[in-house]
């Protein structure tokens, strides 16, 4: 049998089926206990669910209304695609999916479909859901022409999941639409540059507790969704259905939320309340990554300022101090620089001779500033000389070729260093 053919009979298959269960599916029980409309068009019919919520409406910390300020240019520092800086919040939708697997696939059907958008003076969240595979593709006709009148897409994962499952069930269906002309705000990788140090899980869930202090009292878990919506298939148990609608809703709003507090965090940090000095460090990378040094180094002083533990002080030391080193700042660098050496033994130097490559020990640096900046070459060997006292005598040579390597570009530093002061003499 050809595979065209086959394509036909199965379509057959899944447009009669049947699934014995005490329920009908246009049964109105549902539709009101769901507080929905039955809606038919060309292809049949499925469930729709309208939501719509006021501007001042808050979701945790975060009021609803500032979506419609934050601009393009912010989301495009945020993500650091420069793409994105067309990006109009009026002419964008903010869409969930929930689905029958979580694997993705020819075999995953999205159930429930969940858009939310801006509209006049609401935020409106219009939710589409299929009672029966049947409905499938009077749900996607449904979707894609509400689609059609935004430019601008935000999802959460929804590059790897969300927009690639429904475009094959958009193309299984035959009907012509992609998510591809879409400029798509996936929240999930920002979100990882940004909180991941600290939150570790970087979930939806997870970000909405820790960032935007969004408490769910009765929710489902993402991975009880599927069973739930076939045990709904096979024995006609509508009550759990809710609580996926209400997890969608939630889910949309907190997509929300994370945009505009992230816009918040790029366009002031000094003002959005980021103290944390994990996210500090975190924030600080991604301006110096967009070339904005001052408030890059701004969030880094805050950071230095208050690490929990010596460890992660290094780590933040280290990168303020060469970012003073780019922008000229020699006497700050220089401050850093000290505060990480140590004449008190190797152990403080050791965490610098673990690293592959070895890029950075604060003795090089102090060499090299005294060296070529201050010209203070007796300083600049005082440096060299501490530095392989400290190799010889507390890390050991024999430990690891890195310990050779750097004893290597110690020596050479410190002949050269003797030739130039037997100039000066």
């Amino acid at each position: 049998m050809k595979f065209e053919d086959r394509l036909k009979s199965f379509e057959r298959f899944i447009s009669n089926r049947k699934v014995e269960k005490p329920k009908d599916s246009s049964d109105l029980s549902l539709t009101e206990y769901l507080e929905g409309v039955e809606v038919e068009n060309i292809y049949g019919k499925c469930l729709k669910v309208d939501k719509e919520f006021t501007l001042n409406f808050c979701h945790g910390q975060i009021l609803i209304s500032d979506g419609l300020k934050y601009k393009g240019q912010t989301i495009a520092k945020f993500t650091c695609d420069e793409k994105l800086s067309s990006f109009d919040p009026q002419r964008t939708v903010f869409l969930d999916t929930e689905t029958t697997g979580l694997a993705g696939g020819t075999g995953t059907y999205p159930f429930l479909v969940g858009i939310g958008f801006f509209e006049e003076d609401k935020f409106r969240i219009r939710q589409y859901f299929m009672r029966d595979f049947n409905e499938e593709k009077a749900l996607l006709y449904f979707l894609q022409n509400d689609l059609k009148q935004f430019a601008s897409l935000v999802t959460y994962n929804g590059k790897c999941f969300d927009a690639p499952l429904l475009n094959t069930r958009f193309t299984f269906n035959r009907i012509d639409f992609s998510f591809d002309n879409f400029l798509h705000l996936d929240l999930l990788f920002p979100s990882r540059r940004l909180w991941k140090l600290r939150l570790k899980e970087c979930s939806l869930s997870n970000l909405e507790m820790k960032v935007l202090g969004v408490f769910r009292l009765s929710d489902i878990p993402s991975y009880m969704v599927p069973q739930v919506y076939f045990n709904y298939l096979n024995s006609g148990e509508i009550e759990p259905l809710k609580k996926i609608l209400d997890h969608n809703t939630n889910d949309i709003l907190s997509l929300v939320g994370l945009s505009i507090f992230s816009a918040k965090i790029i366009e002031d940090p000094e003002n959005a309340g980021i103290n944390d000095p994990q996210d500090l460090f975190s924030l600080g990378k991604i301006y110096t990554n967009l070339r904005e040094y001052q408030k890059g180094i701004l969030c880094l002083e805050k950071a230095w300022l208050n690490a929990p533990d010596e460890g992660f002080k290094l780590k933040i030391g280290e990168f303020l101090a060469w970012q003073y080193k780019r922008i000229g700042e020699w006497e700050k660098a220089e401050k850093i620089w000290k505060a990480l050496s140590s004449d008190s033994g190797g152990d403080k130097l050791r965490p610098y001779f673990r690293k592959e490559p070895l890029v950075f020990c604060p003795y090089e640096e102090l060499a090299k500033y005294y060296e070529h900046k201050v010209k203070d070459y007796s300083l600049a060997l005082e440096m060299v000389d501490k530095a392989l006292k400290l190799i010889a005598s507390s890390l050991g040579l024999e430990e690891d070729k890195r310990f050779r390597e750097i004893e290597r570009r110690f020596c050479h530093r410190k002949e050269r260093l003797k030739r130039k002061l037997l100039k000066n003499i």
